[in-house]
């Protein structure tokens, strides 16, 4: 299946203003590679369309605290932490205030 250039996810920020996100997007041979920054908090939950299988995420934040919470679990990550979720199941990206996010998504074609 080609990789889409669109990545589709519900924002919703800390607070009921209106933000800006910038989203970058781009492929590094199977690999898409998302960096996410704002002034903001945020909570990000995935949209996931039918028949699609988004494989494993790879998220490191560059500034800011992140919280991933998946499968009733939840991490904090800073700055040069990383940490994996499965993108086939339900997880929830969030951020308090100002962040830059960078994520790498795997293929599970990729994972063998």
């Amino acid at each position: 299946m080609p990789v889409s250039p669109h990545e589709s996810i519900v924002v919703r920020f800390a607070d009921d203003g209106e933000h800006e996100l910038d989203i970058e997007s781009w492929l590094l041979g199977s690999l898409r590679m998302l960096r996410y920054r704002g002034e903001n908090g945020v909570h990000a939950v995935p949209y996931l369309p039918a028949g699609e299988s988004p494989g494993l995420f790879i998220g490191m934040p560059l500034a800011g605290e992140v919280t991933v919470i998946q499968d009733n679990r939840m991490t904090v990550l800073h700055p040069g932490d990383i940490g994996f979720y499965s993108g086939t199941r339900m997880y929830q990206v969030s951020t308090s205030s100002r962040h830059d996010y960078l994520v790498v998504r795997v293929p599970v074609v990729r994972l063998g």
